[in-house]
């Protein structure tokens, strides 16, 4: 996307005066990207390879007829994929779409431009197996992956209108960020840009085009960016083109690259690419040159452009262009490693921005033919000038619409991106480009020669290019008639050498001279190369890994815990292969090395089984395995207790996603024994579960407390496995530890288990080393991921998702109607409770009330999704917890019913509200009567005092004469009486009230209090 208004102007001096100052800008990228033809892409105009996703999400947006602009068209990534074949047969070598990651879902977003999420592909475009099937067979080919990411804007600030409903970020579908609620500042709010009048400031810190213009001062808005992209970079994107990049400051950019280029080396590759695009830019554009220097980054040369187009259609001499590309091979400066930077930036004619070049050709000649061939001769410069090519789609195809847009433009936005049509290999267009681009990917000359003068006039010329002992001679004629030239001091040895586009005839080189011919409307290309580079396959190690099986069949018979033929007892439950080799050294069975080789998981409806091959070191290092059940954990983690490393390893921040409450620690105590420690994370409590010895055969513990029958069994004596230079044999290694867990240890809030293990030193130094792995990695040399280092470690940076999900089955619940025996059960046990009533739904606590009919009990169920309205009838199923006092179920499943009796709501007293300890229930600070929680309740007194709190919202203090006090504070004073929750009536302060609602608990001052949360406006009644 680029800003079309002309009047944009040029910055103020203190860029001129930074640019002349630069001599060496961004180091030439790690990633060789200087012999690439980019071919840009629109994914939903190109091909439709899966018409299943065409009426994704919302079927309004899609148009079978393709008449409306802003719908989709059906094009996808698996008509990529499809097409791969005649992309590389026209020359392109890295492909870059225009974004696929989730957008809003509103009409106009075909191309991709207002982000949602970057954190998901967009249901149009496919899934991530969908981009995992094209960039593993593009890498199969030797073709890069580039992705089209913005970095500056976030969607329309009016999409989901009227209200903007639809403005807003998602991670992974969970929202993280809204424009109309940005309580947290993740958007500039600074309205639009004037582009008659405006600053540097209003540049980077206003919306541009009505997009919600992002905030990267805001530390959550960078790690956003830098984990999405990430995340793609996993996926096998190689390299990115940054939209909008003069509306965000270069030094965030600078930032985002150094992320970006750090994953790519964890990745095993030698760093990531970046082209931003900055609008006006080029070599007399001082402000480009300098954002360009800072951010680390290419740029498009907009600058170039405006020349390549002129002399197409003859609106250009020949000495426009050569003064141009004289002036860009200095501006840009060194990259670091002895070359031109102009070498890295990215040239173009045509872009999903501007009006397809074919268009006023078409207005200027009304020959199609004479077109054709003036697009042809575009293409060859294009491919020859210092810089990377960008072709747009379908310009070898000569493809246009012409229509007049609502800015008087004919072809321009939207019309440049019609329906590719045809995939004709044949074309001349595309026979240029596909010989030029041979060409430019095996020759120093045309990736990093400097570019000599050797014949010019307005309409025709002539330069070479020489390199690393390679050299090409390039003639460009936009005249009429067919040219003839001696050049003279052409690098080439005397030789006959034929034209590489078979346009003219060959030249014979003597002493430096030949003649030359320049058919009209053409360019020429001669070449010298007697050491072409080589090319071939992308290295991409996950691309040939097998994909876990996670819906095997349940293992057959009996897991035996003894450390033993893991594979074998967790038959179909694999769940992850290590593909990192081992930077903690490799183990020969003989109690040396750290390595985790795979990973299993079941669970039989009682207990979670765990099986995880490898070997642990015994010399302090330690295995922890994470679980999350459900409730989660504070992030980053905080614990304190249990053995050193947890301590350790404070400040880890784990992957979005995963909030272990548990984590399991094994560590060696000796050369023969281990000890295991089980850790919750959400308490910071320790619970030793004893200790065992290494090959023993035997899961049973000695000391510590194991009352649930937690068995542990550890064979350290693998030999198989990782080593230190190959994954080759992950799946080869038998033994390691197996673990047999009861869901009443873990205390289950969840029918979702997410687990996660990894190896770290003893003081929390984490290893390569984890399962789900980390990185990828060639089966046959060292690469992907090193050891990630000292905590604390951010594991969103960490490419991939370091956790598997784990959907339990088989589990037995129990099945209660009243409540009050449910309730005295222990935290983690599984039930259904049936024939209850919903006596209230709070969706900003997200959960609803049920009471059962004898009326004496409630509970709080927690879910995610559909809640229970009053008076409607509810089964449902989950694992009972506690939670502030309260007893709560975590649903798991429900069902709904129709209308049941409300309960007659109880009139107590405040002090009753809360009920008694004793039978199984929590007490509460105050609470005298019976055990009265989750109950339809009503109660009555005068107004002592107002406020809010950030979770549930408004509330007042009733106090009934009991004079009773929670201990909190409003407006300097303290409180009397019982908090009542209301988002509808907020009585004044000395008013007399009769309340009804659902009495509940919270933590205030550290103690459980009662509470009162209101459900309807009626629930409030002001008396006197």
């Amino acid at each position: 996307m680029r800003a079309q208004n002309l009047l944009i102007r040029t910055t103020v001096l203190l860029f001129s005066l930074l640019a002349l100052q630069l001599t060496v800008c961004a180091r030439a990228s790690g990633l060789e990207m200087r012999g690439d033809t980019i071919y840009l892409i629109v994914p939903d105009r190109f091909a439709d390879g899966d018409p299943t996703n065409n009426t994704a999400v919302v079927p309004g947006l899609y148009d079978n007829t393709r008449t409306d602009w802003q719908k989709f068209w059906g094009g996808d990534l698996a008509g990529v994929k499809q097409k791969l074949d005649y992309l590389q047969a026209v020359g392109a070598t890295t492909v870059w779409v225009t974004p696929v990651y989730q957008n809003s879902p509103v009409i106009g977003t075909y191309h991709g431009y207002q982000m949602q999420d970057l954190f998901r592909v967009d249901p149009h475009h496919g899934s991530w197996s969908t981009v995992d099937g094209l960039t593993c067979d593009m890498h199969a080919r030797g073709v890069k992956m580039m992705l089209d990411i913005s970095l500056n804007s976030g969607p329309s600030t009016s999409a989901g209108s009227p209200n903007g409903s639809q403005c807003l970020l998602k991670k992974d579908g969970v929202v993280v960020a809204r424009y109309t609620q940005d309580t947290d500042a993740w958007f500039h709010h600074n309205g639009p840009i004037d582009w008659n009048n405006f600053t540097y400031w209003d540049q980077v810190n206003k919306d541009i085009f009505g997009l919600a213009d992002l905030n990267q001062d805001n530390p959550n808005v960078m790690d956003y960016l830098k984990q999405g992209a990430a995340l793609w970079q996993y996926h096998g994107v190689d390299c990115f083109r940054l939209d909008a990049a003069k509306h965000f400051e270069p030094s965030r950019g600078r930032e985002w690259m150094d992320a970006v280029n750090q994953v790519a080396g964890w990745l095993g590759k030698p760093g990531t690419y970046a082209v931003g695009e900055w609008y006006s830019g080029g070599a007399w554009n001082s402000e480009s040159l300098w954002w360009t220097s800072t951010a680390g980054t290419a740029q498009f040369d907009f600058q170039l452009e405006e020349q390549l187009r002129g002399v197409t259609g003859e609106w250009k001499s020949m000495y426009d262009l050569r003064d141009t590309l004289n002036a860009r091979q200095g501006a840009y400066g060194t990259d670091g490693s002895g070359g031109q930077n102009v070498h890295w930036q990215v040239n173009f004619f045509d872009s999903q921005d501007t009006q397809r070049l074919i268009v006023p050709l078409m207005q200027k000649y009304n020959n199609a033919s004479e077109v054709h061939q003036r697009i042809a001769m575009a293409l060859g410069l294009l491919e020859m000038v210092p810089g990377i090519p960008m072709v747009f789609y379908g310009t070898e195809q000569y493809l246009y619409n012409d229509t007049v847009n609502i800015n008087g433009v004919a072809g321009g936005d939207p019309y440049n991106r019609p329906m590719m049509t045809s995939f004709d290999t044949s074309t001349l267009a595309g026979q240029v480009l596909k010989k030029a681009s041979d060409l430019r990917r095996v020759s120093p000359a045309v990736q990093y020669g400097d570019i000599v003068e050797r014949w010019i006039d307005s309409g025709l010329f002539i330069f070479s290019r020489q390199a690393a002992g390679s050299a090409v001679l390039v003639g460009v004629n936009n005249g009429w008639q067919s040219r003839t030239v001696n050049v003279s001091a052409i690098p080439f040895p005397n030789g006959s050498y034929a034209d590489v586009l078979g346009l003219t005839s060959a030249i014979n080189v003597s002493n430096g001279t030949a003649s030359v011919t320049v058919p009209a409307r053409s360019t020429v290309i001669f070449s010298y190369l007697p050491n072409p580079l080589s090319t071939g396959p992308i290295s991409d190690g996950r691309c040939s890994m097998a994909p876990p099986n996670m819906s095997g069949p349940p293992p057959s018979g009996q897991i035996v815990i003894d450390g033993e033929n893991i594979p074998a007892d967790f038959a179909g439950k694999l769940r992850a292969t290590q593909i990192n080799p081992t930077q903690f050294g490799d183990s020969n069975g003989s109690g040396n090395g750290s390595e985790l080789n795979q990973l299993f998981v079941t669970n039989d409806g009682t207990n979670l089984y765990l099986g995880a091959t490898g070997n642990l070191e015994t010399n302090g290092n330690a295995l922890l395995v994470f679980l999350d059940t459900g409730g989660g954990t504070p992030d980053p983690i905080s614990a304190t207790t249990g053995p050193p490393v947890i301590s350790g390893i404070q400040g880890t921040q784990m992957d979005e996603g995963f909030a272990p409450r548990w984590v399991i620690a094994v560590r060696a105590t000796s050369g023969s024994a281990f000890a295991v420690d089980l850790v919750d994370l959400s308490s910071n409590t320790q619970t030793s579960l004893g200790s065992g010895v290494f090959n023993s055969g035997s899961g049973a513990l000695t000391g510590g407390d194991h009352p649930n029958g937690e068995l542990v069994a550890f064979d350290n004596g693998n030999a198989a496995g990782v080593t230190g230079t190959t994954v080759q044999d992950a799946n080869t290694a038998s033994t390691g530890i197996e673990m047999k867990l009861p869901f009443s240890t873990l205390k289950l809030m969840s029918g979702t288990v997410k687990v996660m293990a990894c190896i770290t030193g003893g003081s929390g130094y984490f290893s390569n080393q984890s399962l789900p792995s980390m990185g990828i990695s060639s089966s046959q040399v060292v690469g992907g991921y090193v050891n990630l280092g000292m905590a604390p470690i951010d594991f969103n940076r960490v490419a991939g998702n370091q956790y598997v999900s784990v959907i339990l089955s088989g589990i037995s619940y129990q099945t209660f109607s009243s409540l009050s025996q449910a309730r005295l059960l222990s935290d983690g046990a599984p039930v259904t409770l049936t024939n209850q009533t919903g006596i209230g739904a709070f969706s900003a606590l997200g959960c609803y009330y049920v009471q059962d009919p004898e009326e004496y009990a409630g509970i709080r169920v927690v879910r995610q999704g559909t809640l229970a309205e009053i008076g409607q009838k509810v089964n449902v199923s989950g694992f009972l917890s506690t939670l502030d006092g309260e007893r709560v179920l975590y649903a798991t499943t429900q069902a709904l019913g129709g209308a049941a009796a409300v309960p007659i709501p109880v009139k107590m007293g405040n002090s009753s509200l809360g009920g008694i300890s004793g039978g199984g229930a929590l007490g509460v600070i105050d609470g005298l009567g019976p055990v009265n929680v989750g109950l339809n309740v009503s109660t009555w007194g005068r107004v002592t005092a107002t406020g809010t709190d950030s979770i549930a919202g408004a509330f007042f203090y009733v106090d009934d004469g009991s004079h009773l006090s929670d201990g909190s504070v409003v407006g300097g004073v303290p409180t009397r009486g019982i908090r009542v929750y209301s988002s509808f009536v907020i009585p004044p302060v000395g008013r007399v009230v009769r309340i009804s609602g659902v009495s509940s608990v919270e933590q205030i001052k550290s103690e459980s209090r009662p509470r009162i949360l209101t459900r309807v406006p009626s629930d409030v009644a002001v008396i006197d």
